[in-house]
C-alpha cells in the first residue's frame, strides 16, 4: 500500500545548472509517484534551478519523477539526508535513472556520501524518469535531499584540438575536457584530438557521447609515445552513443599491420574495482557505430582486477549491447593485466552486432601481465572476422572459472553443454595463434569454442592451437577447439593445427577424477559440422592414472552417436602417449561413449575421412610452432581444395586450379623458398625524386615480431640483407621534417625485392 497521506512532503530535490545554482521555482511530488505512469513532473532542467520535495514512507515506497532536458547535458544526480549537506548513517539511498520505455540507463547505489548515491550520465533531449528508494526497500526514509546538476555545451568544434601540458584542453576525460565539450557542444565538421603529453589523472567522468554532426573524431599522439592513465570504477574511455571515432596509437599516418612498433600510446585504468573497463564503447540510449581502436597498448591495473581490456557492449561494462554497435574495427592492439581481453557483446540473436572486426592484437603477456579468463568474446554478433590475433599466457590458476582463448556464441563449456542456439552466425575465426590456455581449479578450457545459430554457417580456418590443458572434474574438460552442436547451425573447420601436449597432473592443484581431453570435441545429438584438411594431434597425458583413470586422450571426441551430418576427410589425426584412447563418439563424459583406438575404427563408425590420415604431423614444436617442416612429408599435398586460398601465414594455398597443386593438411602451407636469403631494400625520395638520407627505416617480422633497423644513405638508399624469404614483414619509414602517403606496407618476398620505395608527400 502507498502511503495515504500525500501532499505533506519533505524531500528536496535541488536541480542544480552551471548558472549559479540559484533557485527559481519549487515542485512538490504528488503520491502516488511509484511507477512511470504515476511519476511526479515532468520538470525541465533549465538555466537555474528547481527543488522538488518528498518522503520515502512506507517500506518499500518509491519515488519517480518526470526530468526532461531540452539540449544534450552532463547531468550529476546526488542524494543527501535532510540536512542538504551530508548523509546520516541511518539513510541508504539507491537512484536509479529509466527512459521512456522503462530500460534501466544508470543506476548507483553509494558513490556519495555514506551510503548515499550519486552518478553522472550524459543525457539527450527528451525526458528521463530519476527514481530514488530505500536501498533493499525496507525501511522508511523520512526526509533527504537530492541535487542534480548539469552542464551544457558552448560553441561546436571543428579542426585539430590539443589535450596535455600547455594544449587546448587538459584532460581528456575530466570535467572540463574536451570529450564533455565535444559531446555537449557538437562539431560542424572532423576534428582531430593531439595527445601532446602523458594524461597521468584521467577519471573516465566524461564519455564521448552522440555528437550533433556526426562528424569524424580522431584521437591518436603527438610528438612521441604517449600515456593516458588514471582510475575510474568503470571505464577510463568511454564511447558512449557517438559514431566515427577512431583512437590510433601510431604518430604515422593510417598505419597498421600488427607490429609492436605502431603501438605508441598507452591507455591503462589503474582502478582496483572488478568490474570496470580500460576501453568501453557502449550503447545507453543509442548505438555507437563505425568505432576504430588501433595501435593501442591497452592496460588494466590487475589480471584478478579489470572485467576487460576493451568492452563493446551495453551501458554498463559487461553488458550486452541495448542498441547494435556495428562497423566496430579493433586492430592491432596489444591487452595485458584483464580478466577478459577483448569483449563484443550484440544485444540479442535477433538484434545482432554487424561488421565486427578484430584483428592482429596481441594477448599473449604471461604471469602478472597476462589476459587472466578468456582472451576474446564475442556474442551476439552476424558477420564477425576474429582473426591474426596472438593468444597466449591465458591462465586462471585458482580461480573457478573456465579459460578460454577464443569464445564466439557461448563463453561456457563442459562435457553436457548443449543449446538450442549459440550467438553468433556467418562468422570468420581464422589464422589466430592460441599457444598458451592453462585451467585449474578442475574447471575447462579451449583454444577456441564456437556456438552459431541454426540456419547459418559459421568458419573456423587456419588456426594454430597449442598448450590447452586443464584438470577438469565433473563435466568439465580441456579441449583444442570445442563446438557446441546447436542443432541445424553450420560449423566448417578447415585447415587448422591443434596440438594438445604436456602432463595435467602437474597443473598447479591438480584434481582427480578428470575428464577426458580432446584436440576436438562436439556437442549434440546430431550437429553439422564439415572437417577439411586439419591436424588434431595428442600426446597429452595424466601422470597420475591410478586417481585419473578417465583421464584419457582422444584427437576427436563427440556426443553424438548418430552422424548424417558429420562431414568429414583429408584430415590428419594422431594421438599418442600414456593416455592415448583414440577417438571417441556418443559422449564426451567418463561414464558412457564408445572408444575407437585408430582411424581404421573411426572411418567404420562415422562413415567418413576416407582420405584422412593417422600419423604424426611433426610440426617445428608441438607445444609452441606448429608449422610444418621439411620431414612433414604424410601431410605435404594431401589435402583438398576448398573455399580458404590462403595459409596461417598468408601464402596461397597450392589449390588445385589455383596455384598448380595439391593444398598441405594443417594451417600451414610448406613452400619452399626459391632462395636461402633475400635483400630487401629501395629509395626514400622526395616528391621531386632527390633521395632523402637519414631517414629510418624500419622491417618488422609479422610472425616474431624481430624488428631491423637502418637508415638511408646519402642518396636515399636502404637495404635489409639476409631476409629470410617466405614470411611477411613490414616496412616503415620515419622522417622528422616529412610525411608519407603511405609509410607502412606490407612485403612478402620470395626473391630479393630492391625497389620497394617510398616517396614523401610534403615537407613539414
Amino acid at each position: 500500500m502507498r502511503k495515504s497521506r500525500c501532499l505533506m512532503v519533505t524531500l528536496i530535490v535541488f536541480l542544480f545548472l552551471l548558472t549559479g545554482g540559484k533557485v527559481n521555482a519549487q515542485f512538490a511530488e504528488t503520491e502516488p509517484n511509484n511507477t512511470i505512469a504515476t511519476a511526479s513532473g515532468p520538470v525541465t532542467i533549465t538555466p537555474g534551478s528547481l527543488n522538488i520535495t518528498g518522503s520515502i514512507s512506507p517500506v518499500g515506497d518509491v519515488d519517480i519523477f518526470a526530468v526532461s532536458v531540452s539540449s544534450t547535458a552532463d547531468v550529476t544526480f546526488e542524494t543527501f539526508d535532510s540536512t542538504g549537506t551530508d548523509c546520516a548513517t541511518t539513510v541508504d539511498t539507491v537512484i536509479r535513472l529509466f527512459q521512456f520505455n522503462q530500460t534501466q540507463i544508470a543506476t548507483d547505489d553509494e558513490s556519495g556520501i555514506n551510503h548515499c548515491s550519486k552518478m553522472t550520465i550524459q543525457l539527450t533531449p527528451g525526458t528521463y524518469y530519476y527514481q530514488i528508494e530505500d536501498f533493499g526497500n525496507n525501511n522508511t526514509i523520512p526526509g533527504y535531499v537530492s541535487t542534480v546538476s548539469a552542464v551544457f555545451g558552448g560553441s561546436p568544434l571543428s579542426g585539430t584540438y590539443t589535450v596535455g601540458s600547455g594544449g587546448n584542453y587538459s584532460s581528456l576525460t575530466n570535467s572540463g575536457g574536451i570529450f564533455q565539450d565535444l559531446s555537449l557542444s557538437g562539431a560542424t565538421g572532423p576534428v582531430t584530438i593531439q595527445i601532446i603529453s602523458d594524461l597521468t589523472n584521467e577519471t573516465g567522468a566524461s564519455s564521448l557521447g552522440s555528437i550533433a554532426g556526426n562528424p569524424s573524431v580522431l584521437i591518436k599522439p603527438s610528438g612521441g609515445p604517449r600515456t593516458i592513465s588514471g582510475s575510474s570504477a568503470t571505464s577510463l574511455i568511454r564511447i558512449n552513443g557517438a559514431d566515427n571515432v577512431r583512437i590510433d596509437g601510431s604518430t604515422a599516418a593510417s598505419a597498421v599491420g600488427g607490429t609492436p612498433a605502431l603501438r605508441e600510446l598507452t591507455i591503462q585504468n589503474l582502478s582496483t574495482s572488478t568490474s570496470s573497463a580500460v576501453i568501453h564503447i557502449g550503447s545507453s540510449t543509442e548505438s555507437s557505430n563505425g568505432n576504430t581502436v588501433q595501435n593501442v597498448n591497452v592496460r588494466g591495473n590487475d589480471p584478478s582486477q579489470t572485467f576487460v581490456g576493451i568492452h563493446v557492449g551495453g551501458a554498463t561494462v559487461g553488458s550486452a549491447a541495448a542498441f547494435p554497435d556495428n562497423n566496430t574495427r579493433i586492430e592491432n592492439c596489444s591487452v595485458q593485466k584483464s580478466r577478459t581481453g577483448i569483449m563484443a557483446l550484440g544485444v540479442s540473436p535477433s538484434n545482432m552486432n554487424t561488421g565486427t572486426v578484430i584483428t592482429r592484437n596481441d594477448l599473449s603477456a604471461t604471469g602478472a601481465s597476462r589476459v587472466r579468463d578468456t582472451g576474446i568474446l564475442v556474442n551476439n554478433d552476424d558477420g564477425g572476422q576474429i582473426s591474426q590475433n596472438s593468444l597466449g599466457g591465458i591462465d586462471s590458476t585458482g580461480v573457478s572459472t573456465d579459460t578460454i582463448g577464443i569464445a564466439a556464441g557461448a563463453s561456457a563449456l563442459s562435457a553436457t553443454t548443449t543449446t538450442t542456439t549459440g550467438g553468433v552466425k556467418n562468422i570468420s575465426i581464422e589464422r589466430n595463434r592460441i599457444s598458451g590456455v592453462s585451467g585449474d581449479t578442475s574447471f575447462s578450457a579451449a583454444g577456441i569454442l564456437i556456438a552459431g545459430i541454426s540456419g547459418n554457417t559459421n568458419t573456423v580456418a587456419n588456426n594454430m592451437i597449442s598448450g590447452v590443458i586443464s584438470d577438469g572434474t565433473s563435466g568439465d574438460l580441456p579441449a583444442g577447439i570445442f563446438v557446441v552442436g546447436v542443432t541445424g547451425s553450420t560449423t566448417r573447420l578447415y585447415y587448422n593445427s591443434v596440438s594438445m601436449t604436456g602432463d595435467r597432473n602437474l597443473l598447479l592443484t591438480p584434481g582427480t577424477a578428470q575428464y577426458p581431453s580432446y584436440a576436438l570435441a562436439i556437442s549434440g545429438a546430431s550437429p553439422t559440422v564439415e572437417l577439411r584438411n586439419n591436424i588434431f594431434a595428442t600426446s597429452q597425458f595424466n601422470s597420475n592414472a591410478a586417481s585419473n583413470p578417465n583421464a584419457k586422450s582422444y584427437a576427436v571426441g563427440m556426443t553424438a552417436a548418430a552422424f548424417a551430418n558429420f562431414n568429414s576427410n583429408y584430415n590428419d589425426f594422431w594421438s599418442t602417449g600414456s593416455s592415448d584412447d583414440g577417438f571417441r563418439t556418443g559422449s564426451l563424459a567418463t561414464a558412457a561413449g564408445t572408444n575407437y583406438a585408430n582411424l581404421a575404427a573411426w572411418q567404420s563408425a562415422v562413415g567418413g575421412d576416407a582420405n584422412s590420415l593417422e600419423g604424426d604431423p611433426l610440426f617445428t614444436n608441438s607445444s609452441t610452432d606448429l608449422h610444418l617442416t621439411s620431414s612433414s612429408a604424410l601431410l605435404l599435398d594431401k589435402g583438398t581444395p576448398v573455399s580458404v586460398l590462403d595459409d596461417f601465414d598468408g601464402q596461397n594455398r597450392a589449390a588445385l586450379g589455383f596455384a598448380g597443386g595439391i593444398p598441405d593438411i594443417g594451417a600451414d602451407e610448406f613452400l619452399t623458398p626459391t632462395a636461402a636469403a633475400v635483400n630487401i631494400g629501395g629509395t626514400v625520395v622526395t616528391a621531386a625524386g632527390s633521395g632523402i638520407r637519414n631517414v629510418v627505416v624500419t622491417l618488422t617480422d609479422t610472425q616474431t615480431g624481430a624488428v631491423r633497423q637502418t637508415a638511408t644513405s646519402s642518396f636515399g638508399r636502404y637495404n635489409f640483407s639476409d631476409v629470410e624469404p617466405g614470411r611477411n614483414y613490414l616496412l616503415m619509414v620515419r622522417a622528422k621534417r616529412f610525411a608519407f602517403e603511405q609509410s607502412v606496407r606490407l612485403v612478402s618476398p620470395i626473391d630479393n625485392l630492391a625497389a620497394e620505395d617510398f616517396v614523401a608527400a610534403a615537407e613539414k
